[in-house]
């Protein structure tokens, strides 16, 4: 087991990104600038090798949130046992800010557009049942109590808070647009270089 690996499956729009900056302020936390490594994704090879290269001197973030709609990773995360958490939203709520999300930053995901309140409500039942998981608005309200509980939970310390950077990643702003437009080109492309470099950005 990688008990340095700290992964966070989502939901898309669940301020995952505010959390992952969040964490990444603390002292043994490796600030990757690599959040969305889609590790998960890969061959099952291909993931151990990555494993066992993972420096154990700090705790490296994963924090991909569309694993919970991917049934595969779910469970090749579940296997290993790894440290990992979500993040749920209430569907409305979150339907009405990926929309909003998307368009703005002209982010092509037909999958995450076109997903039902069924297919969502299945995801994230899954989520809750297998893992730790908090509500969006814990981690929003009470964002300090959410990250003792993960500390606490899987036996991890972040150490002491060294910086103050915070990132709410709104859906009112363009964001990453150079980014936004290799992803919607070339998809399996940037996931494939992202959980490469995993641990290493």
């Amino acid at each position: 087991m990688n008990d340095n690996l700290l992964i966070c499956g989502g939901v898309p729009r669940g301020a995952s990104t505010f959390l992952y900056t969040e964490i990444s302020n603390y002292k043994n936390v490796f600030n990757s600038r690599i959040k969305e490594t889609y590790l998960f994704e890969r061959g099952d090879s291909f993931i151990d090798l990555k494993l066992k290269t993972l420096s154990r001197k700090k705790i490296i973030l994963d924090f991909t949130p569309e694993y919970i709609f991917n049934i595969s990773s779910l469970k090749k995360i579940y296997d290993r046992k790894l440290n990992c958490f979500f993040v749920l939203r209430e569907y409305q709520e979150y339907k009405y800010s990926l929309n909003k999300y998307l368009s703005i930053n002209k982010i092509k995901n037909d999958y995450l557009l076109n997903m039902n309140v069924a297919d969502y409500t299945d995801s994230t039942r899954y989520a809750a049942d297998n893992f730790l998981s908090f509500k969006f608005e814990d981690v929003v309200d009470s964002t300090d109590s959410v990250i003792r509980k993960i500390q606490e939970e899987f036996g991890i310390d972040f150490g002491i808070k060294v910086a103050k950077k915070t990132k709410t990643n709104s859906s009112e702003e363009r964001e990453y647009r150079v980014l936004n437009l290799v992803n919607n080109n070339f998809p399996n492309l940037w996931k494939q270089l992202n959980s490469t470099l995993l641990g290493l950005a």
